[in-house]
């Protein structure tokens, strides 16, 4: 909408006013994103670093689920030497969908195993409207399906469906 367009101006304002770097290459591998990340590391003290999304990154020469295992021990060990923490999105299978709860856990996790046990905190995200359309549209789930330093559980949370933004329920 017209209206928009100012919303647009300002959030491009701001993400440049930002200390932020982005590396959109498709197929890319794991020595390419290790060698970035040091470099960023290097050159810019980058604090985190966001993957979207960890089965999309390549290692040549293996096959899917040996792929799925290198790059979760690459992640963890990038994040060790650059003693940053690394956030990557992943895939969760389709079969979600054909349960009663429809919640994702951790096991859902598309060539899971060495992505779950490599990982310090495992969190999902519900959407009961995305399954019903009468439910609340507002209302999130953030499950916390694993938290080596921590605890599990669930939170709701406010969800605003036309930014993407998650926030604290109270303050919707």
């Amino acid at each position: 909408d017209d209206e928009d367009w100012g919303r647009i101006t300002q959030g491009m304002k701001n993400a440049l006013a930002r200390d932020m770097w982005i590396y959109d290459r498709s197929a890319v591998t794991l020595d390419e994103l290790i060698s970035v990340a040091r470099k960023w590391k290097h050159t810019h003290g980058i604090g985190i670093l966001f993957i979207d999304y960890a089965q999309r990154i390549r290692v040549p020469g293996a096959d899917r689920i040996t792929e799925v295992s290198e790059v979760a021990r690459g992640l963890k060990n990038l994040a060790r030497d650059l003693q940053i923490p690394v956030v990557s999105l992943a895939q969760v299978i389709k079969g979600v969908d054909n349960r009663p709860d429809k919640r994702p856990n951790q096991g859902d996790l598309a060539n899971s195993d060495e992505l779950t046990r490599e990982a310090d905190q495992i969190w999902m995200l519900y959407r009961e409207c995305a399954y019903d359309p009468e439910a609340n549209r507002t209302i999130a789930e953030i499950l916390i399906e694993k938290n080596r330093h921590g605890p599990t559980g669930y939170k709701k949370v406010h969800f605003e469906e036309s930014t993407m933004r998650f926030g604290d329920l109270a303050h919707g």
